[in-house]
């Protein structure tokens, strides 16, 4: 430690010994290291490139729907949500896709930058996951008691109260320097830092959220595949109907549940210390993948589901490509037919 070095600083330094997380710069600038961080940003480059078009579309189509039912609209907020959890992952896919992890972050380390991502991003994930277990409970109460009417008003109020309940206890847990938001190695981006005492508070706050919405999006999973059982056994055309509902969304809650349980893992290994991290490809990318990458996957996935499993949807989506395609092939016809009347003006002109 050198002389001139501040307490503070030297406090830093002691913790940063203690922290069996750090790595040393010889681990994540190792040739497979950067080769393999490289495949993960090629992995989220791609979920961009799938996901953020198709959510964009999928909330026109929603949002464009004549007679709009509650899951319709659940399905704008879902879309909306995991668009904006993509647009997050260019954070990490232009760390990764540097070759290391240490040297293109000055920008991200801005404590502004760091904290608005940190704060726009989780926001959004766990926001997503909330719409994700009330299209599942929806869709038990209708399979349950098919005759009872669900207030929309009131779903929508549930969504938007959830929404300032995220803000409001982030920004509390923030403000009395409970948690902190800095760059993450391990993460590949910025991420929230909680204390030894009070910071265990919001990291249970954050494990009992994610295990009570992935409890209730697993039984309203276990929900719809036992009434997709039964409509195996009566074949009818208004079954067919009401299983082909209850296939999508139970599709869609099982990719949730598979893309966010790793998170719950993690969350409640590290706030019980159980972590191995002597594993360099522990250290390197267990966090990177389980808090970013599997919500990165989880978001472009969803809209694949819906267009694969909604022939309304794809009809609509041929419709728009054709008409794209007409639009863009008058464009060019009236383009050219202009750039020869100009030609021909030329000409004659010159020729005069």
């Amino acid at each position: 430690m050198d002389l001139t070095t501040s307490p503070t600083e030297a406090i830093g330094e002691i913790k940063d010994k203690d922290n069996p997380w750090l790595l040393n710069e010889s681990e994540y600038s190792n040739p497979r290291v950067i080769a393999t961080d490289n495949f993960l940003a090629c992995v989220f480059i791609l979920c961009m490139l799938v996901g953020i078009p198709a959510n964009i579309l999928s909330g026109v189509y929603f949002s464009g729907k004549p007679r709009k039912t509650l899951n319709d609209t659940l399905y704008i907020a879902a879309s909306i949500s995991d668009a904006c959890i993509l647009i997050c992952g260019w954070a990490p896919a232009a760390v990764l896709l540097n070759g290391d992890r240490d040297s293109l972050t000055q920008t991200i380390r801005e404590p502004i930058i760091c904290a608005s991502w940190t704060f726009f991003f989780f926001f959004v994930t766990r926001f997503s996951l909330f719409v994700a277990m009330l299209i599942g409970v929806i869709r038990a109460i209708s399979i349950h008691m098919p005759f009872r009417i669900i207030n929309t008003n009131r779903v929508i109020y549930a969504c938007i109260g959830y929404g300032i309940w995220l803000l409001a206890k982030d920004t509390i847990f923030y403000i009395i320097e409970a948690i902190d938001v800095k760059y993450s190695i391990e993460h590949a981006c910025c991420t929230y830092e909680f204390k030894r005492t009070s910071g265990l508070v919001f990291v249970g706050f954050l494990a009992c959220e994610l295990l009570l919405v992935l409890i209730i999006i697993m039984v309203s999973f276990v929900v719809s595949l036992v009434d997709l059982a039964k409509a195996q056994k009566r074949k009818s055309k208004s079954t067919e109907r009401v299983s082909d509902v209850t296939t999508t969304i139970t599709l869609y809650t099982m990719m949730c549940v598979l893309c966010n349980i790793p998170l719950f893992i993690v969350v409640i290994m590290d706030m019980a210390k159980t972590l191995p991290p002597t594993n360099v490809a522990v250290k390197l990318y267990l966090k990177v993948i389980s808090y970013i990458l599997m919500t990165a996957v989880n978001a472009a996935a969803n809209p694949c589901i819906y267009i694969t499993r909604m022939p309304l949807y794809r009809k609509w989506a041929r419709e728009m490509y054709i008409k794209c395609v007409s639009e863009g092939a008058r464009c060019h016809t009236w383009a050219a037919d202009k750039v020869k009347k100009a030609r021909v003006q030329n000409e004659i002109s010159t020729s005069g």
